[in-house]
């Protein structure tokens, strides 16, 4: 169930053992260099072992601080031009090589981490058998000093490490000792090899832009630093911090839409919007229940109208010849007008009715106008601007079409009800113009309906909201935990390691007596001690 530690502690042994020989000069770190690079078939010099030596240095200095702290991290940054990731790894070089062992020692180092590096004094006490990974070290960071991924460096770390065990076995009297394998222990213990190369491949998939994957980054920033602080090696931490990070990586992929690539392949994904930062239409559909109730308004007036030149027509019939005709067509006239100004009015008020219920939503109903004022909800005026104005235009064009039909409705009534009908050659009293009227307004409702719909359609939302992302929701606490936060990780690590119930689970927890949210610290503390709280 656990890791077993037996070749690193064995490593450990052999490296403090009375008879082990030390390099402690920087003439002989060069000249193990020169041997290396000799064995690689390229050109490698005694000024270029001394350049690879005098950057690791340069790299040790700089990160010899906590990146973990903003201005250490920016000042780091600014020394050596390097992502954050290869200087968390050049990081834990100088805690395994500087704080758990005095194989390297900076002395005169003032607070100021801008003070020449090359004004310190660099002091070595290297165990013969470390030197294969010290030289590696050396070399593949120099490799990389104008930018490299985790994985070009690892995997040039790998070469020299093979080169330099090539050379060197006989030399270093490990024959007790599986140098190949304690390698792979040795990396992912102090290195975060496999935390580390596993986060590349989420760059790889989920990030497009140096934006992207800073946000993947800062996403897992409370995890790293959870590796990065671990006091104690070697630990179930790594594997602990890879374990959680290969769980943060499917969902992710569970995230992604079912017609993408692979799981396995490292090829971006075409679209990352929702992992990422975004806008998006508000979802209360408050538009469309607005324009639905201003459509219905217009049909009902209309539908008075309708009612009303029915009645009107069967109850003052002039003739029967010509079914329009009507008795007295002045009252008829004025009495449709009447009705058509009603419609009219109503589609003149549009535009101000649609800008005063933008007013209310935007400042009235305190929840949507909190949401505007703390920024969560975007409110774009000229988006507003362009609805209200699409929306007049679209009722203005409705309405002359109506009208236009209504207008020819009439003048049908008037000729037949002149006193000579059949002087209006296109009137024919056979036609039934109401009935032509009548479905002539349906099919401009219908289109009336359509239009707006589409015309709507076509704009920018005037109200979205910011989607943080779903990266964001998986983000892991910096520096302060819940008990929420403390479950999540367990729930991870128990499917993979322990197995317990959930009662089980909680009652850990709750053994600790914390009251929370507790500190990043503790959480280490906790997951140093998981294992053997497991068990007992």
């Amino acid at each position: 169930m656990y890791l077993c530690f037996d070749s690193l502690i064995s490593f450990e042994e052999k490296s403090t053992a009375k008879e082990m020989e030390y390099v402690t000069i920087e003439a002989d770190i060069c000249r193990y260099l020169l041997q290396i690079g000799d064995a690689t078939n390229e050109f490698f010099s005694e000024e270029t072992a001394r350049t690879n030596l005098k950057y690791f240095k340069k790299c040790m200095y700089f990160c010899s601080s906590g990146l973990e702290n903003p201005m250490f991290l920016s000042m780091a940054q600014d020394g050596l031009s390097l992502s954050e990731d290869i200087l968390n790894i050049h990081r834990l070089m100088y805690l395994y090589c500087g704080e758990k062992h005095t194989y390297l020692k900076i002395d005169n180092k003032l607070d100021n981490i801008y003070s020449k590096y090359e004004n310190c004094s660099f002091k070595w006490e290297v165990p013969n058998i470390f030197m294969p990974y010290l030289a590696s070290y050396i070399l593949a960071a120099y490799h990389i000093k104008n930018g490299g991924s985790i994985k070009s460096f690892f995997d040039k770390l790998k070469y020299f490490f093979d080169k330099t065990i090539e050379i060197k076995n006989e030399d270093l009297n490990v024959s007790d000792l599986n140098m190949a394998d304690i390698y792979s222990e040795w990396t992912n213990e102090y290195l975060g090899q496999e935390y580390f190369s596993t986060l590349d491949t989420l760059y790889g998939r989920y990030s497009k832009t140096s934006k992207q994957e800073a946000t993947v980054r800062n996403s897992l920033r409370g995890l790293t630093c959870i590796l990065m602080d671990c006091p104690d090696h070697p630990s179930m931490i790594p594997s602990f911090a890879t374990i959680l990070l290969t769980h943060y990586k499917k969902w992710l992929f569970e995230k992604e839409p079912d017609n993408t690539t692979s799981y396995d392949k490292n090829t971006v994904l075409n679209d990352l919007t929702s992992f990422y930062a975004h806008e998006e239409p508000w979802k209360e559909d408050w538009e469309q229940a607005f324009l639905e109730q201003l459509r219905t308004e217009l049909s009902n007036t209309t539908k008075k109208v309708i009612i009303f030149i029915d009645k009107y027509l069967k109850n003052n019939n002039k003739t029967p010849k010509y079914p329009l005709s009507v008795n007295d067509f002045n009252d008829f006239d004025e009495k449709c007008s009447f009705y058509l100004n009603e419609l009219s009015n109503m589609s003149g008020n549009a535009e101000k009715k649609f800008r005063n219920f933008y007013k209310y939503i935007t400042e009235e109903r305190q929840e949507i106008r909190q949401a505007i004022e703390n920024r969560t909800l975007l409110f774009d005026h000229e988006n507003a601007e362009k609805h209200i104005k699409t929306l007049n235009k679209t009722i203005l064009k409705y309405y002359g079409q109506m009208q236009n039909e209504f207008r020819k409705f009439i003048k049908r009534v008037e000729q037949s009800s002149s006193q000579i009908p059949e002087n209006y050659k296109t009137l024919n009293p056979n036609d039934d113009y109401f009935k032509d009227l009548k479905k002539s307004i349906q099919l401009l409702q219908n289109h009336f309906s359509e239009n707006l719909k589409n015309e709507m359609k076509k704009l920018t939302p005037a109200l979205k909201y910011n989607n943080p992302g779903y990266i964001e929701t998986l983000k892991y606490p910096i520096y302060y935990y819940e008990e929420d936060d403390i479950l999540k990780i367990m729930r991870i690590l128990n499917k993979e390691y322990f197995h317990l119930s959930d009662d089980d689970m909680e009652k850990l927890i709750k053994h600790k007596g914390w009251t929370f949210p507790i500190i990043r610290p503790h959480v280490i503390e906790f997951l140093l001690e998981l294992p053997l709280m497991v068990v007992t």
